[in-house]
């Protein structure tokens, strides 16, 4: 979002405006990461908030979720930003983050 020049807030609201621009570029690699950022979130907050969650007891699931954490840093890295970046700070000017530039 940086590198397009859209600032997320600080704070909890960061995870939700990530998950919002990369879901409203219209590209699919990014639509994809947005619904697995939005998984590993809920996953976490059930470790953190349901202590009978089990999710990450076990270090093979622990794994899962860290290499879903690669797969989305990966599809967010190789994203074309030139192909993306007036999208992104279309989407982002509409729900009221800060635009630089």
């Amino acid at each position: 979002m940086r590198a397009c020049g859209v600032l997320a807030p600080a704070g909890p609201e960061a995870h939700k405006s990530v998950r919002w621009c990369l879901a409203n570029v219209d590209d699919a690699e990014l639509g994809e990461a947005a619904s697995q950022l939005e998984s590993l979130r809920t996953a976490r907050n059930k470790a953190d908030y349901d202590l009978s969650f089990g999710g990450f007891v076990q270090s093979a699931n622990a794994r899962v979720h860290v290499q879903r954490s690669v797969e989305v840093a990966t599809i967010v890295k190789r994203a074309r930003l030139e192909d993306v970046s007036s999208k992104m700070r279309a989407y982002a000017t509409s729900i009221n983050l800060p635009v630089k530039g």
